[in-house]
């Protein structure tokens, strides 16, 4: 099972936006409002966007800055076939 979850740090008065795209690009999966920026400090982001894999131990297993893309598909392969 794979799982997403979209995190923005729009501020409050943006909120209309990110609602507005997250409808017109079908973002069907779980999205959040950190505009506190609590998760981010927490998970120490500084770089956007950033993907982090955690596997079904709760495990990070990659994190993503670089949009590369491409090992951030292979991490995702390797976690559904490894079930």
């Amino acid at each position: 099972k794979v799982a997403i979850v979209g995190i923005s740090v729009d501020q409050p008065n943006d909120s209309t936006l990110w609602k507005t795209t997250i409808r017109k690009y079908n973002l069907t999966w779980l999205n959040v409002n950190d505009s506190k920026s609590l998760l981010v400090q927490k998970m120490a982001i500084v770089n956007y966007p950033t993907k982090i894999l955690i596997d079904k131990n709760k495990k990070i297993v990659l994190v993503d800055t670089d949009n590369s893309y491409e090992t951030f598909y292979q991490e995702i392969e390797k976690l559904i076939n490894s079930k």
